[in-house]
């Protein structure tokens, strides 16, 4: 209108950094050692929040069961108000509705939404906006770490317009995600009974290695920014990846200084959903290779793995003689 000046402001978006790739990657790994960082905030695989959070009542990172935790109750009432409103069951089938990976094309696109896809989509994005802005409120955090893996529920998050989603991409050689599916391990989140973390056969991690890694990358086509890195070089050169990763993210160099020191990693205390059982541990924790699948898995299970895995692992700069030198 004549006579009026209207301003207009630059809505900040909020920043989260996916960490993507198949299970048993050194995801939590990475995700706790970016959580040391100044105005970084670990969450762990909120994909799991509804469930293993709100449902469950297993433990958060910091040793508290999920709906006793101080961090987790203010951020539930800040975003939903009364704790005891939320309806995690019902939000857990709205989610069903809408991050599968059949989904992706409409979230990609908005005009493939069918009316009742569309509608679930508004649904189940609104309440996650207001769940990760209540979190970067508590938290005072940049960026908002979410070690989900599942490409489904990083489409999720980056097709919601108040979200800036940097796309991590963590690859490790398949042969020693197969090994890992095979392993026994405790999972002590559980902390009313003992439970042990999901185990899988070579056919079945073989395929999620390669539906997962697959879905990562197209997933980064379309982020706000890629990198994929690997857990061998992780592990190996902890400081030197670290250092790639804060350099991606146009930030100073100086602060990989104070959580990475002589191959050693300084972990905070932190209030990460799920993730693997490194996530419970604080201080100063040496980084070393898990390579245990070298001399212990079978080798026709590693050739087995390697051949149906080939394509992409050579993509990723893998061979069957080692690691990228």
């Amino acid at each position: 209108m004549d006579g009026i000046q209207v301003e207009s402001y630059e809505v900040k978006k909020m920043k989260v950094i996916f960490i993507g790739g198949s299970s048993r990657s050194g995801t939590t790994l990475l995700d706790v050692m970016l959580g040391g960082l100044d105005g970084f905030f670990s969450l762990g695989e909120m994909y799991h929040v509804w469930e293993r959070g709100f449902i469950e009542n297993e433990l958060c990172g910091c040793g508290t069961p999920f709906l006793t935790c101080g961090f987790w109750e203010a951020v539930t009432r800040s975003a939903f108000g009364d704790p005891e409103s939320v309806s995690p069951h019902g939000i857990l089938r709205l989610a069903r509705r809408v991050q599968r990976i059949k989904f992706i094309p409409q979230m990609l696109c908005r005009k493939l939404r069918t009316s009742s896809y569309a509608a679930a989509w508004d649904e189940y994005s609104s309440i996650l906006e207001r769940l990760y802005s209540s979190i970067a409120m508590h938290s005072n955090a940049s960026y908002l770490i979410d070690s989900s893996k599942a490409p489904a529920y990083g489409f999720m998050l980056n097709s919601i317009p108040a979200l800036d989603v940097y796309v991590i991409h963590i690859v490790r050689d398949s042969r020693a995600v197969a090994y890992s599916w095979q392993r026994k391990k405790i999972r002590p989140e559980i902390h009313w009974e003992t439970q042990y973390m999901p185990r899988a056969g070579l056919v079945g991690s073989t395929s999620e290695w390669l539906i997962s890694n697959s879905l990562n990358s197209l997933l980064g086509a379309s982020a706000a920014g890629y990198i994929c890195v690997r857990y061998e070089d992780l592990a190996m050169n902890p400081e030197g990846i670290l250092a790639t990763l804060v350099d991606w993210l146009d930030l100073d160099l100086s602060l990989v200084s104070h959580v990475v020191t002589d191959g050693s990693v300084t972990l905070r205390p932190n209030h990460t959903v799920s993730g693997n059982p490194v996530r419970f541990r604080e201080g100063k924790v040496p980084i070393v290779l898990d390579d245990a699948w070298r001399s212990q898995l079978n080798p026709w299970k590693k050739a087995l793995v390697l051949a149906g895995t080939w394509p992409l692992q050579s993509y990723c700069r893998y061979r069957a003689a080692g690691p990228m030198r």
